[in-house]
């Protein structure tokens, strides 16, 4: 049975990106922090709508080969060829569940994120606390918590002063 895993950047101060969504600041830190490692576990990824859009706007479709969701609840043009929409989280959970080619990631944003972990549906929570205060943004988890406490399973910090800690959820 696959991880649903959460691998996420945040700044010191809980935010994804900008208020207008850009993650260029990011851009400054070059190191692979274990990504190529970790990608190559994940058979299929999960989006939402606005990370979807955003992460086609890039360039060449960064996650070829692996199954593809789009998470909306208005709909939006799903050009790339596996990417499939749902709109209904709590169905989609099971079936990710019974996937046998690897993890799922759920890539982005924090109100997709935030969906399955309200749902009990994270296995492991891997979140980069970047050295950057943005003052204001997108918010790592947006809205009330309503998930569970998580346990600190390991930790590392990089010479870039960028700390990776890696939670699994109490229980």
């Amino acid at each position: 049975m696959p991880k649903i895993r959460l691998y996420i950047a945040a700044s010191v101060d809980g935010f994804i990106a900008t208020p207008d969504g850009r993650v260029a600041w990011l851009d400054r830190f070059k190191a692979d922090y274990g990504y190529e490692d970790f990608i190559a576990e994940v058979g299929t990824v999960v989006l939402g709508r606005k990370t979807y859009v955003q992460t086609k706007s890039f360039g060449p479709w960064p996650y070829e080969g692996k199954r593809a969701y789009v998470l909306s609840r208005t709909g939006t043009n799903t050009t790339h060829g596996n990417a499939k929409l749902v709109n209904d989280v709590g169905k989609l959970i099971p079936r990710l569940k019974m996937l046998e080619d690897g993890d799922v990631w759920v890539v982005g944003g924090g109100i997709a994120q935030r969906h399955f972990l309200d749902a009990g549906a994270v296995d492991q929570l891997d979140l980069f606390v970047m050295p950057v205060v943005l003052g204001d943004g997108v918010q790592l988890f947006p809205g009330k918590a309503t998930f569970d406490a998580m346990t600190l399973v390991d930790n590392q910090t990089y010479a870039d002063g960028v700390v990776r800690l890696t939670y699994r959820p109490d229980g």
